[in-house]
């Protein structure tokens, strides 16, 4: 993870400096950010209902409690499956900012950090099993 976020960094910096050399002239490849977005979309969306189908499953066995504090909700491995599959995404979600940097739009603070940090902290959520991980996994992908 380290290593992905360093060299996701390194390229950010690198394409803006190629940017800034060729003058800010932006590259059009308009079909593969369609296709870049639409990808996203239907993962997202193939995920959340990954996890809302899992959790409406399991909120029958446990209490709204359990579900956020207890290590036994995560007993079969089925959320842990989910969590792998959204930290991929996540590693794919780094050629959102490599897309902007080539259409010379501007790569704000939050955005640069935030694809990095969500990197980090789905890798710490799935290292560390922390219990209620799911939760904040399930608003991104809601967002």
């Amino acid at each position: 993870v380290a290593f992905a976020v360093c060299a996701y960094f390194l390229t950010v910096r690198t394409l803006k400096e190629m940017m800034r050399r060729r003058e800010g002239k932006p590259f059009e490849f308009s079909a593969l950010i369609t296709l870049h977005n639409l990808f996203l979309t239907v993962v997202s969306a193939i995920l959340f209902m990954g996890f809302a189908m899992l959790l409406i499953e399991k909120s029958s066995k446990f209490t709204p409690f359990e579900m956020i504090c207890s290590p036994e909700f995560h007993a079969d491995g089925r959320l842990h499956s989910l969590y792998y599959l959204n930290y991929l995404v996540k590693l794919y979600e780094f050629l959102d900012t490599v897309i902007l940097i080539l259409k010379n739009k501007p790569v704000i603070f939050l955005h640069e950090y935030h694809h990095a940090a969500t990197l980090f902290l789905c890798w710490v959520q799935m290292e560390e099993h922390s219990a209620c991980q799911w939760i904040p996994i399930v608003i991104n992908l809601f967002v």
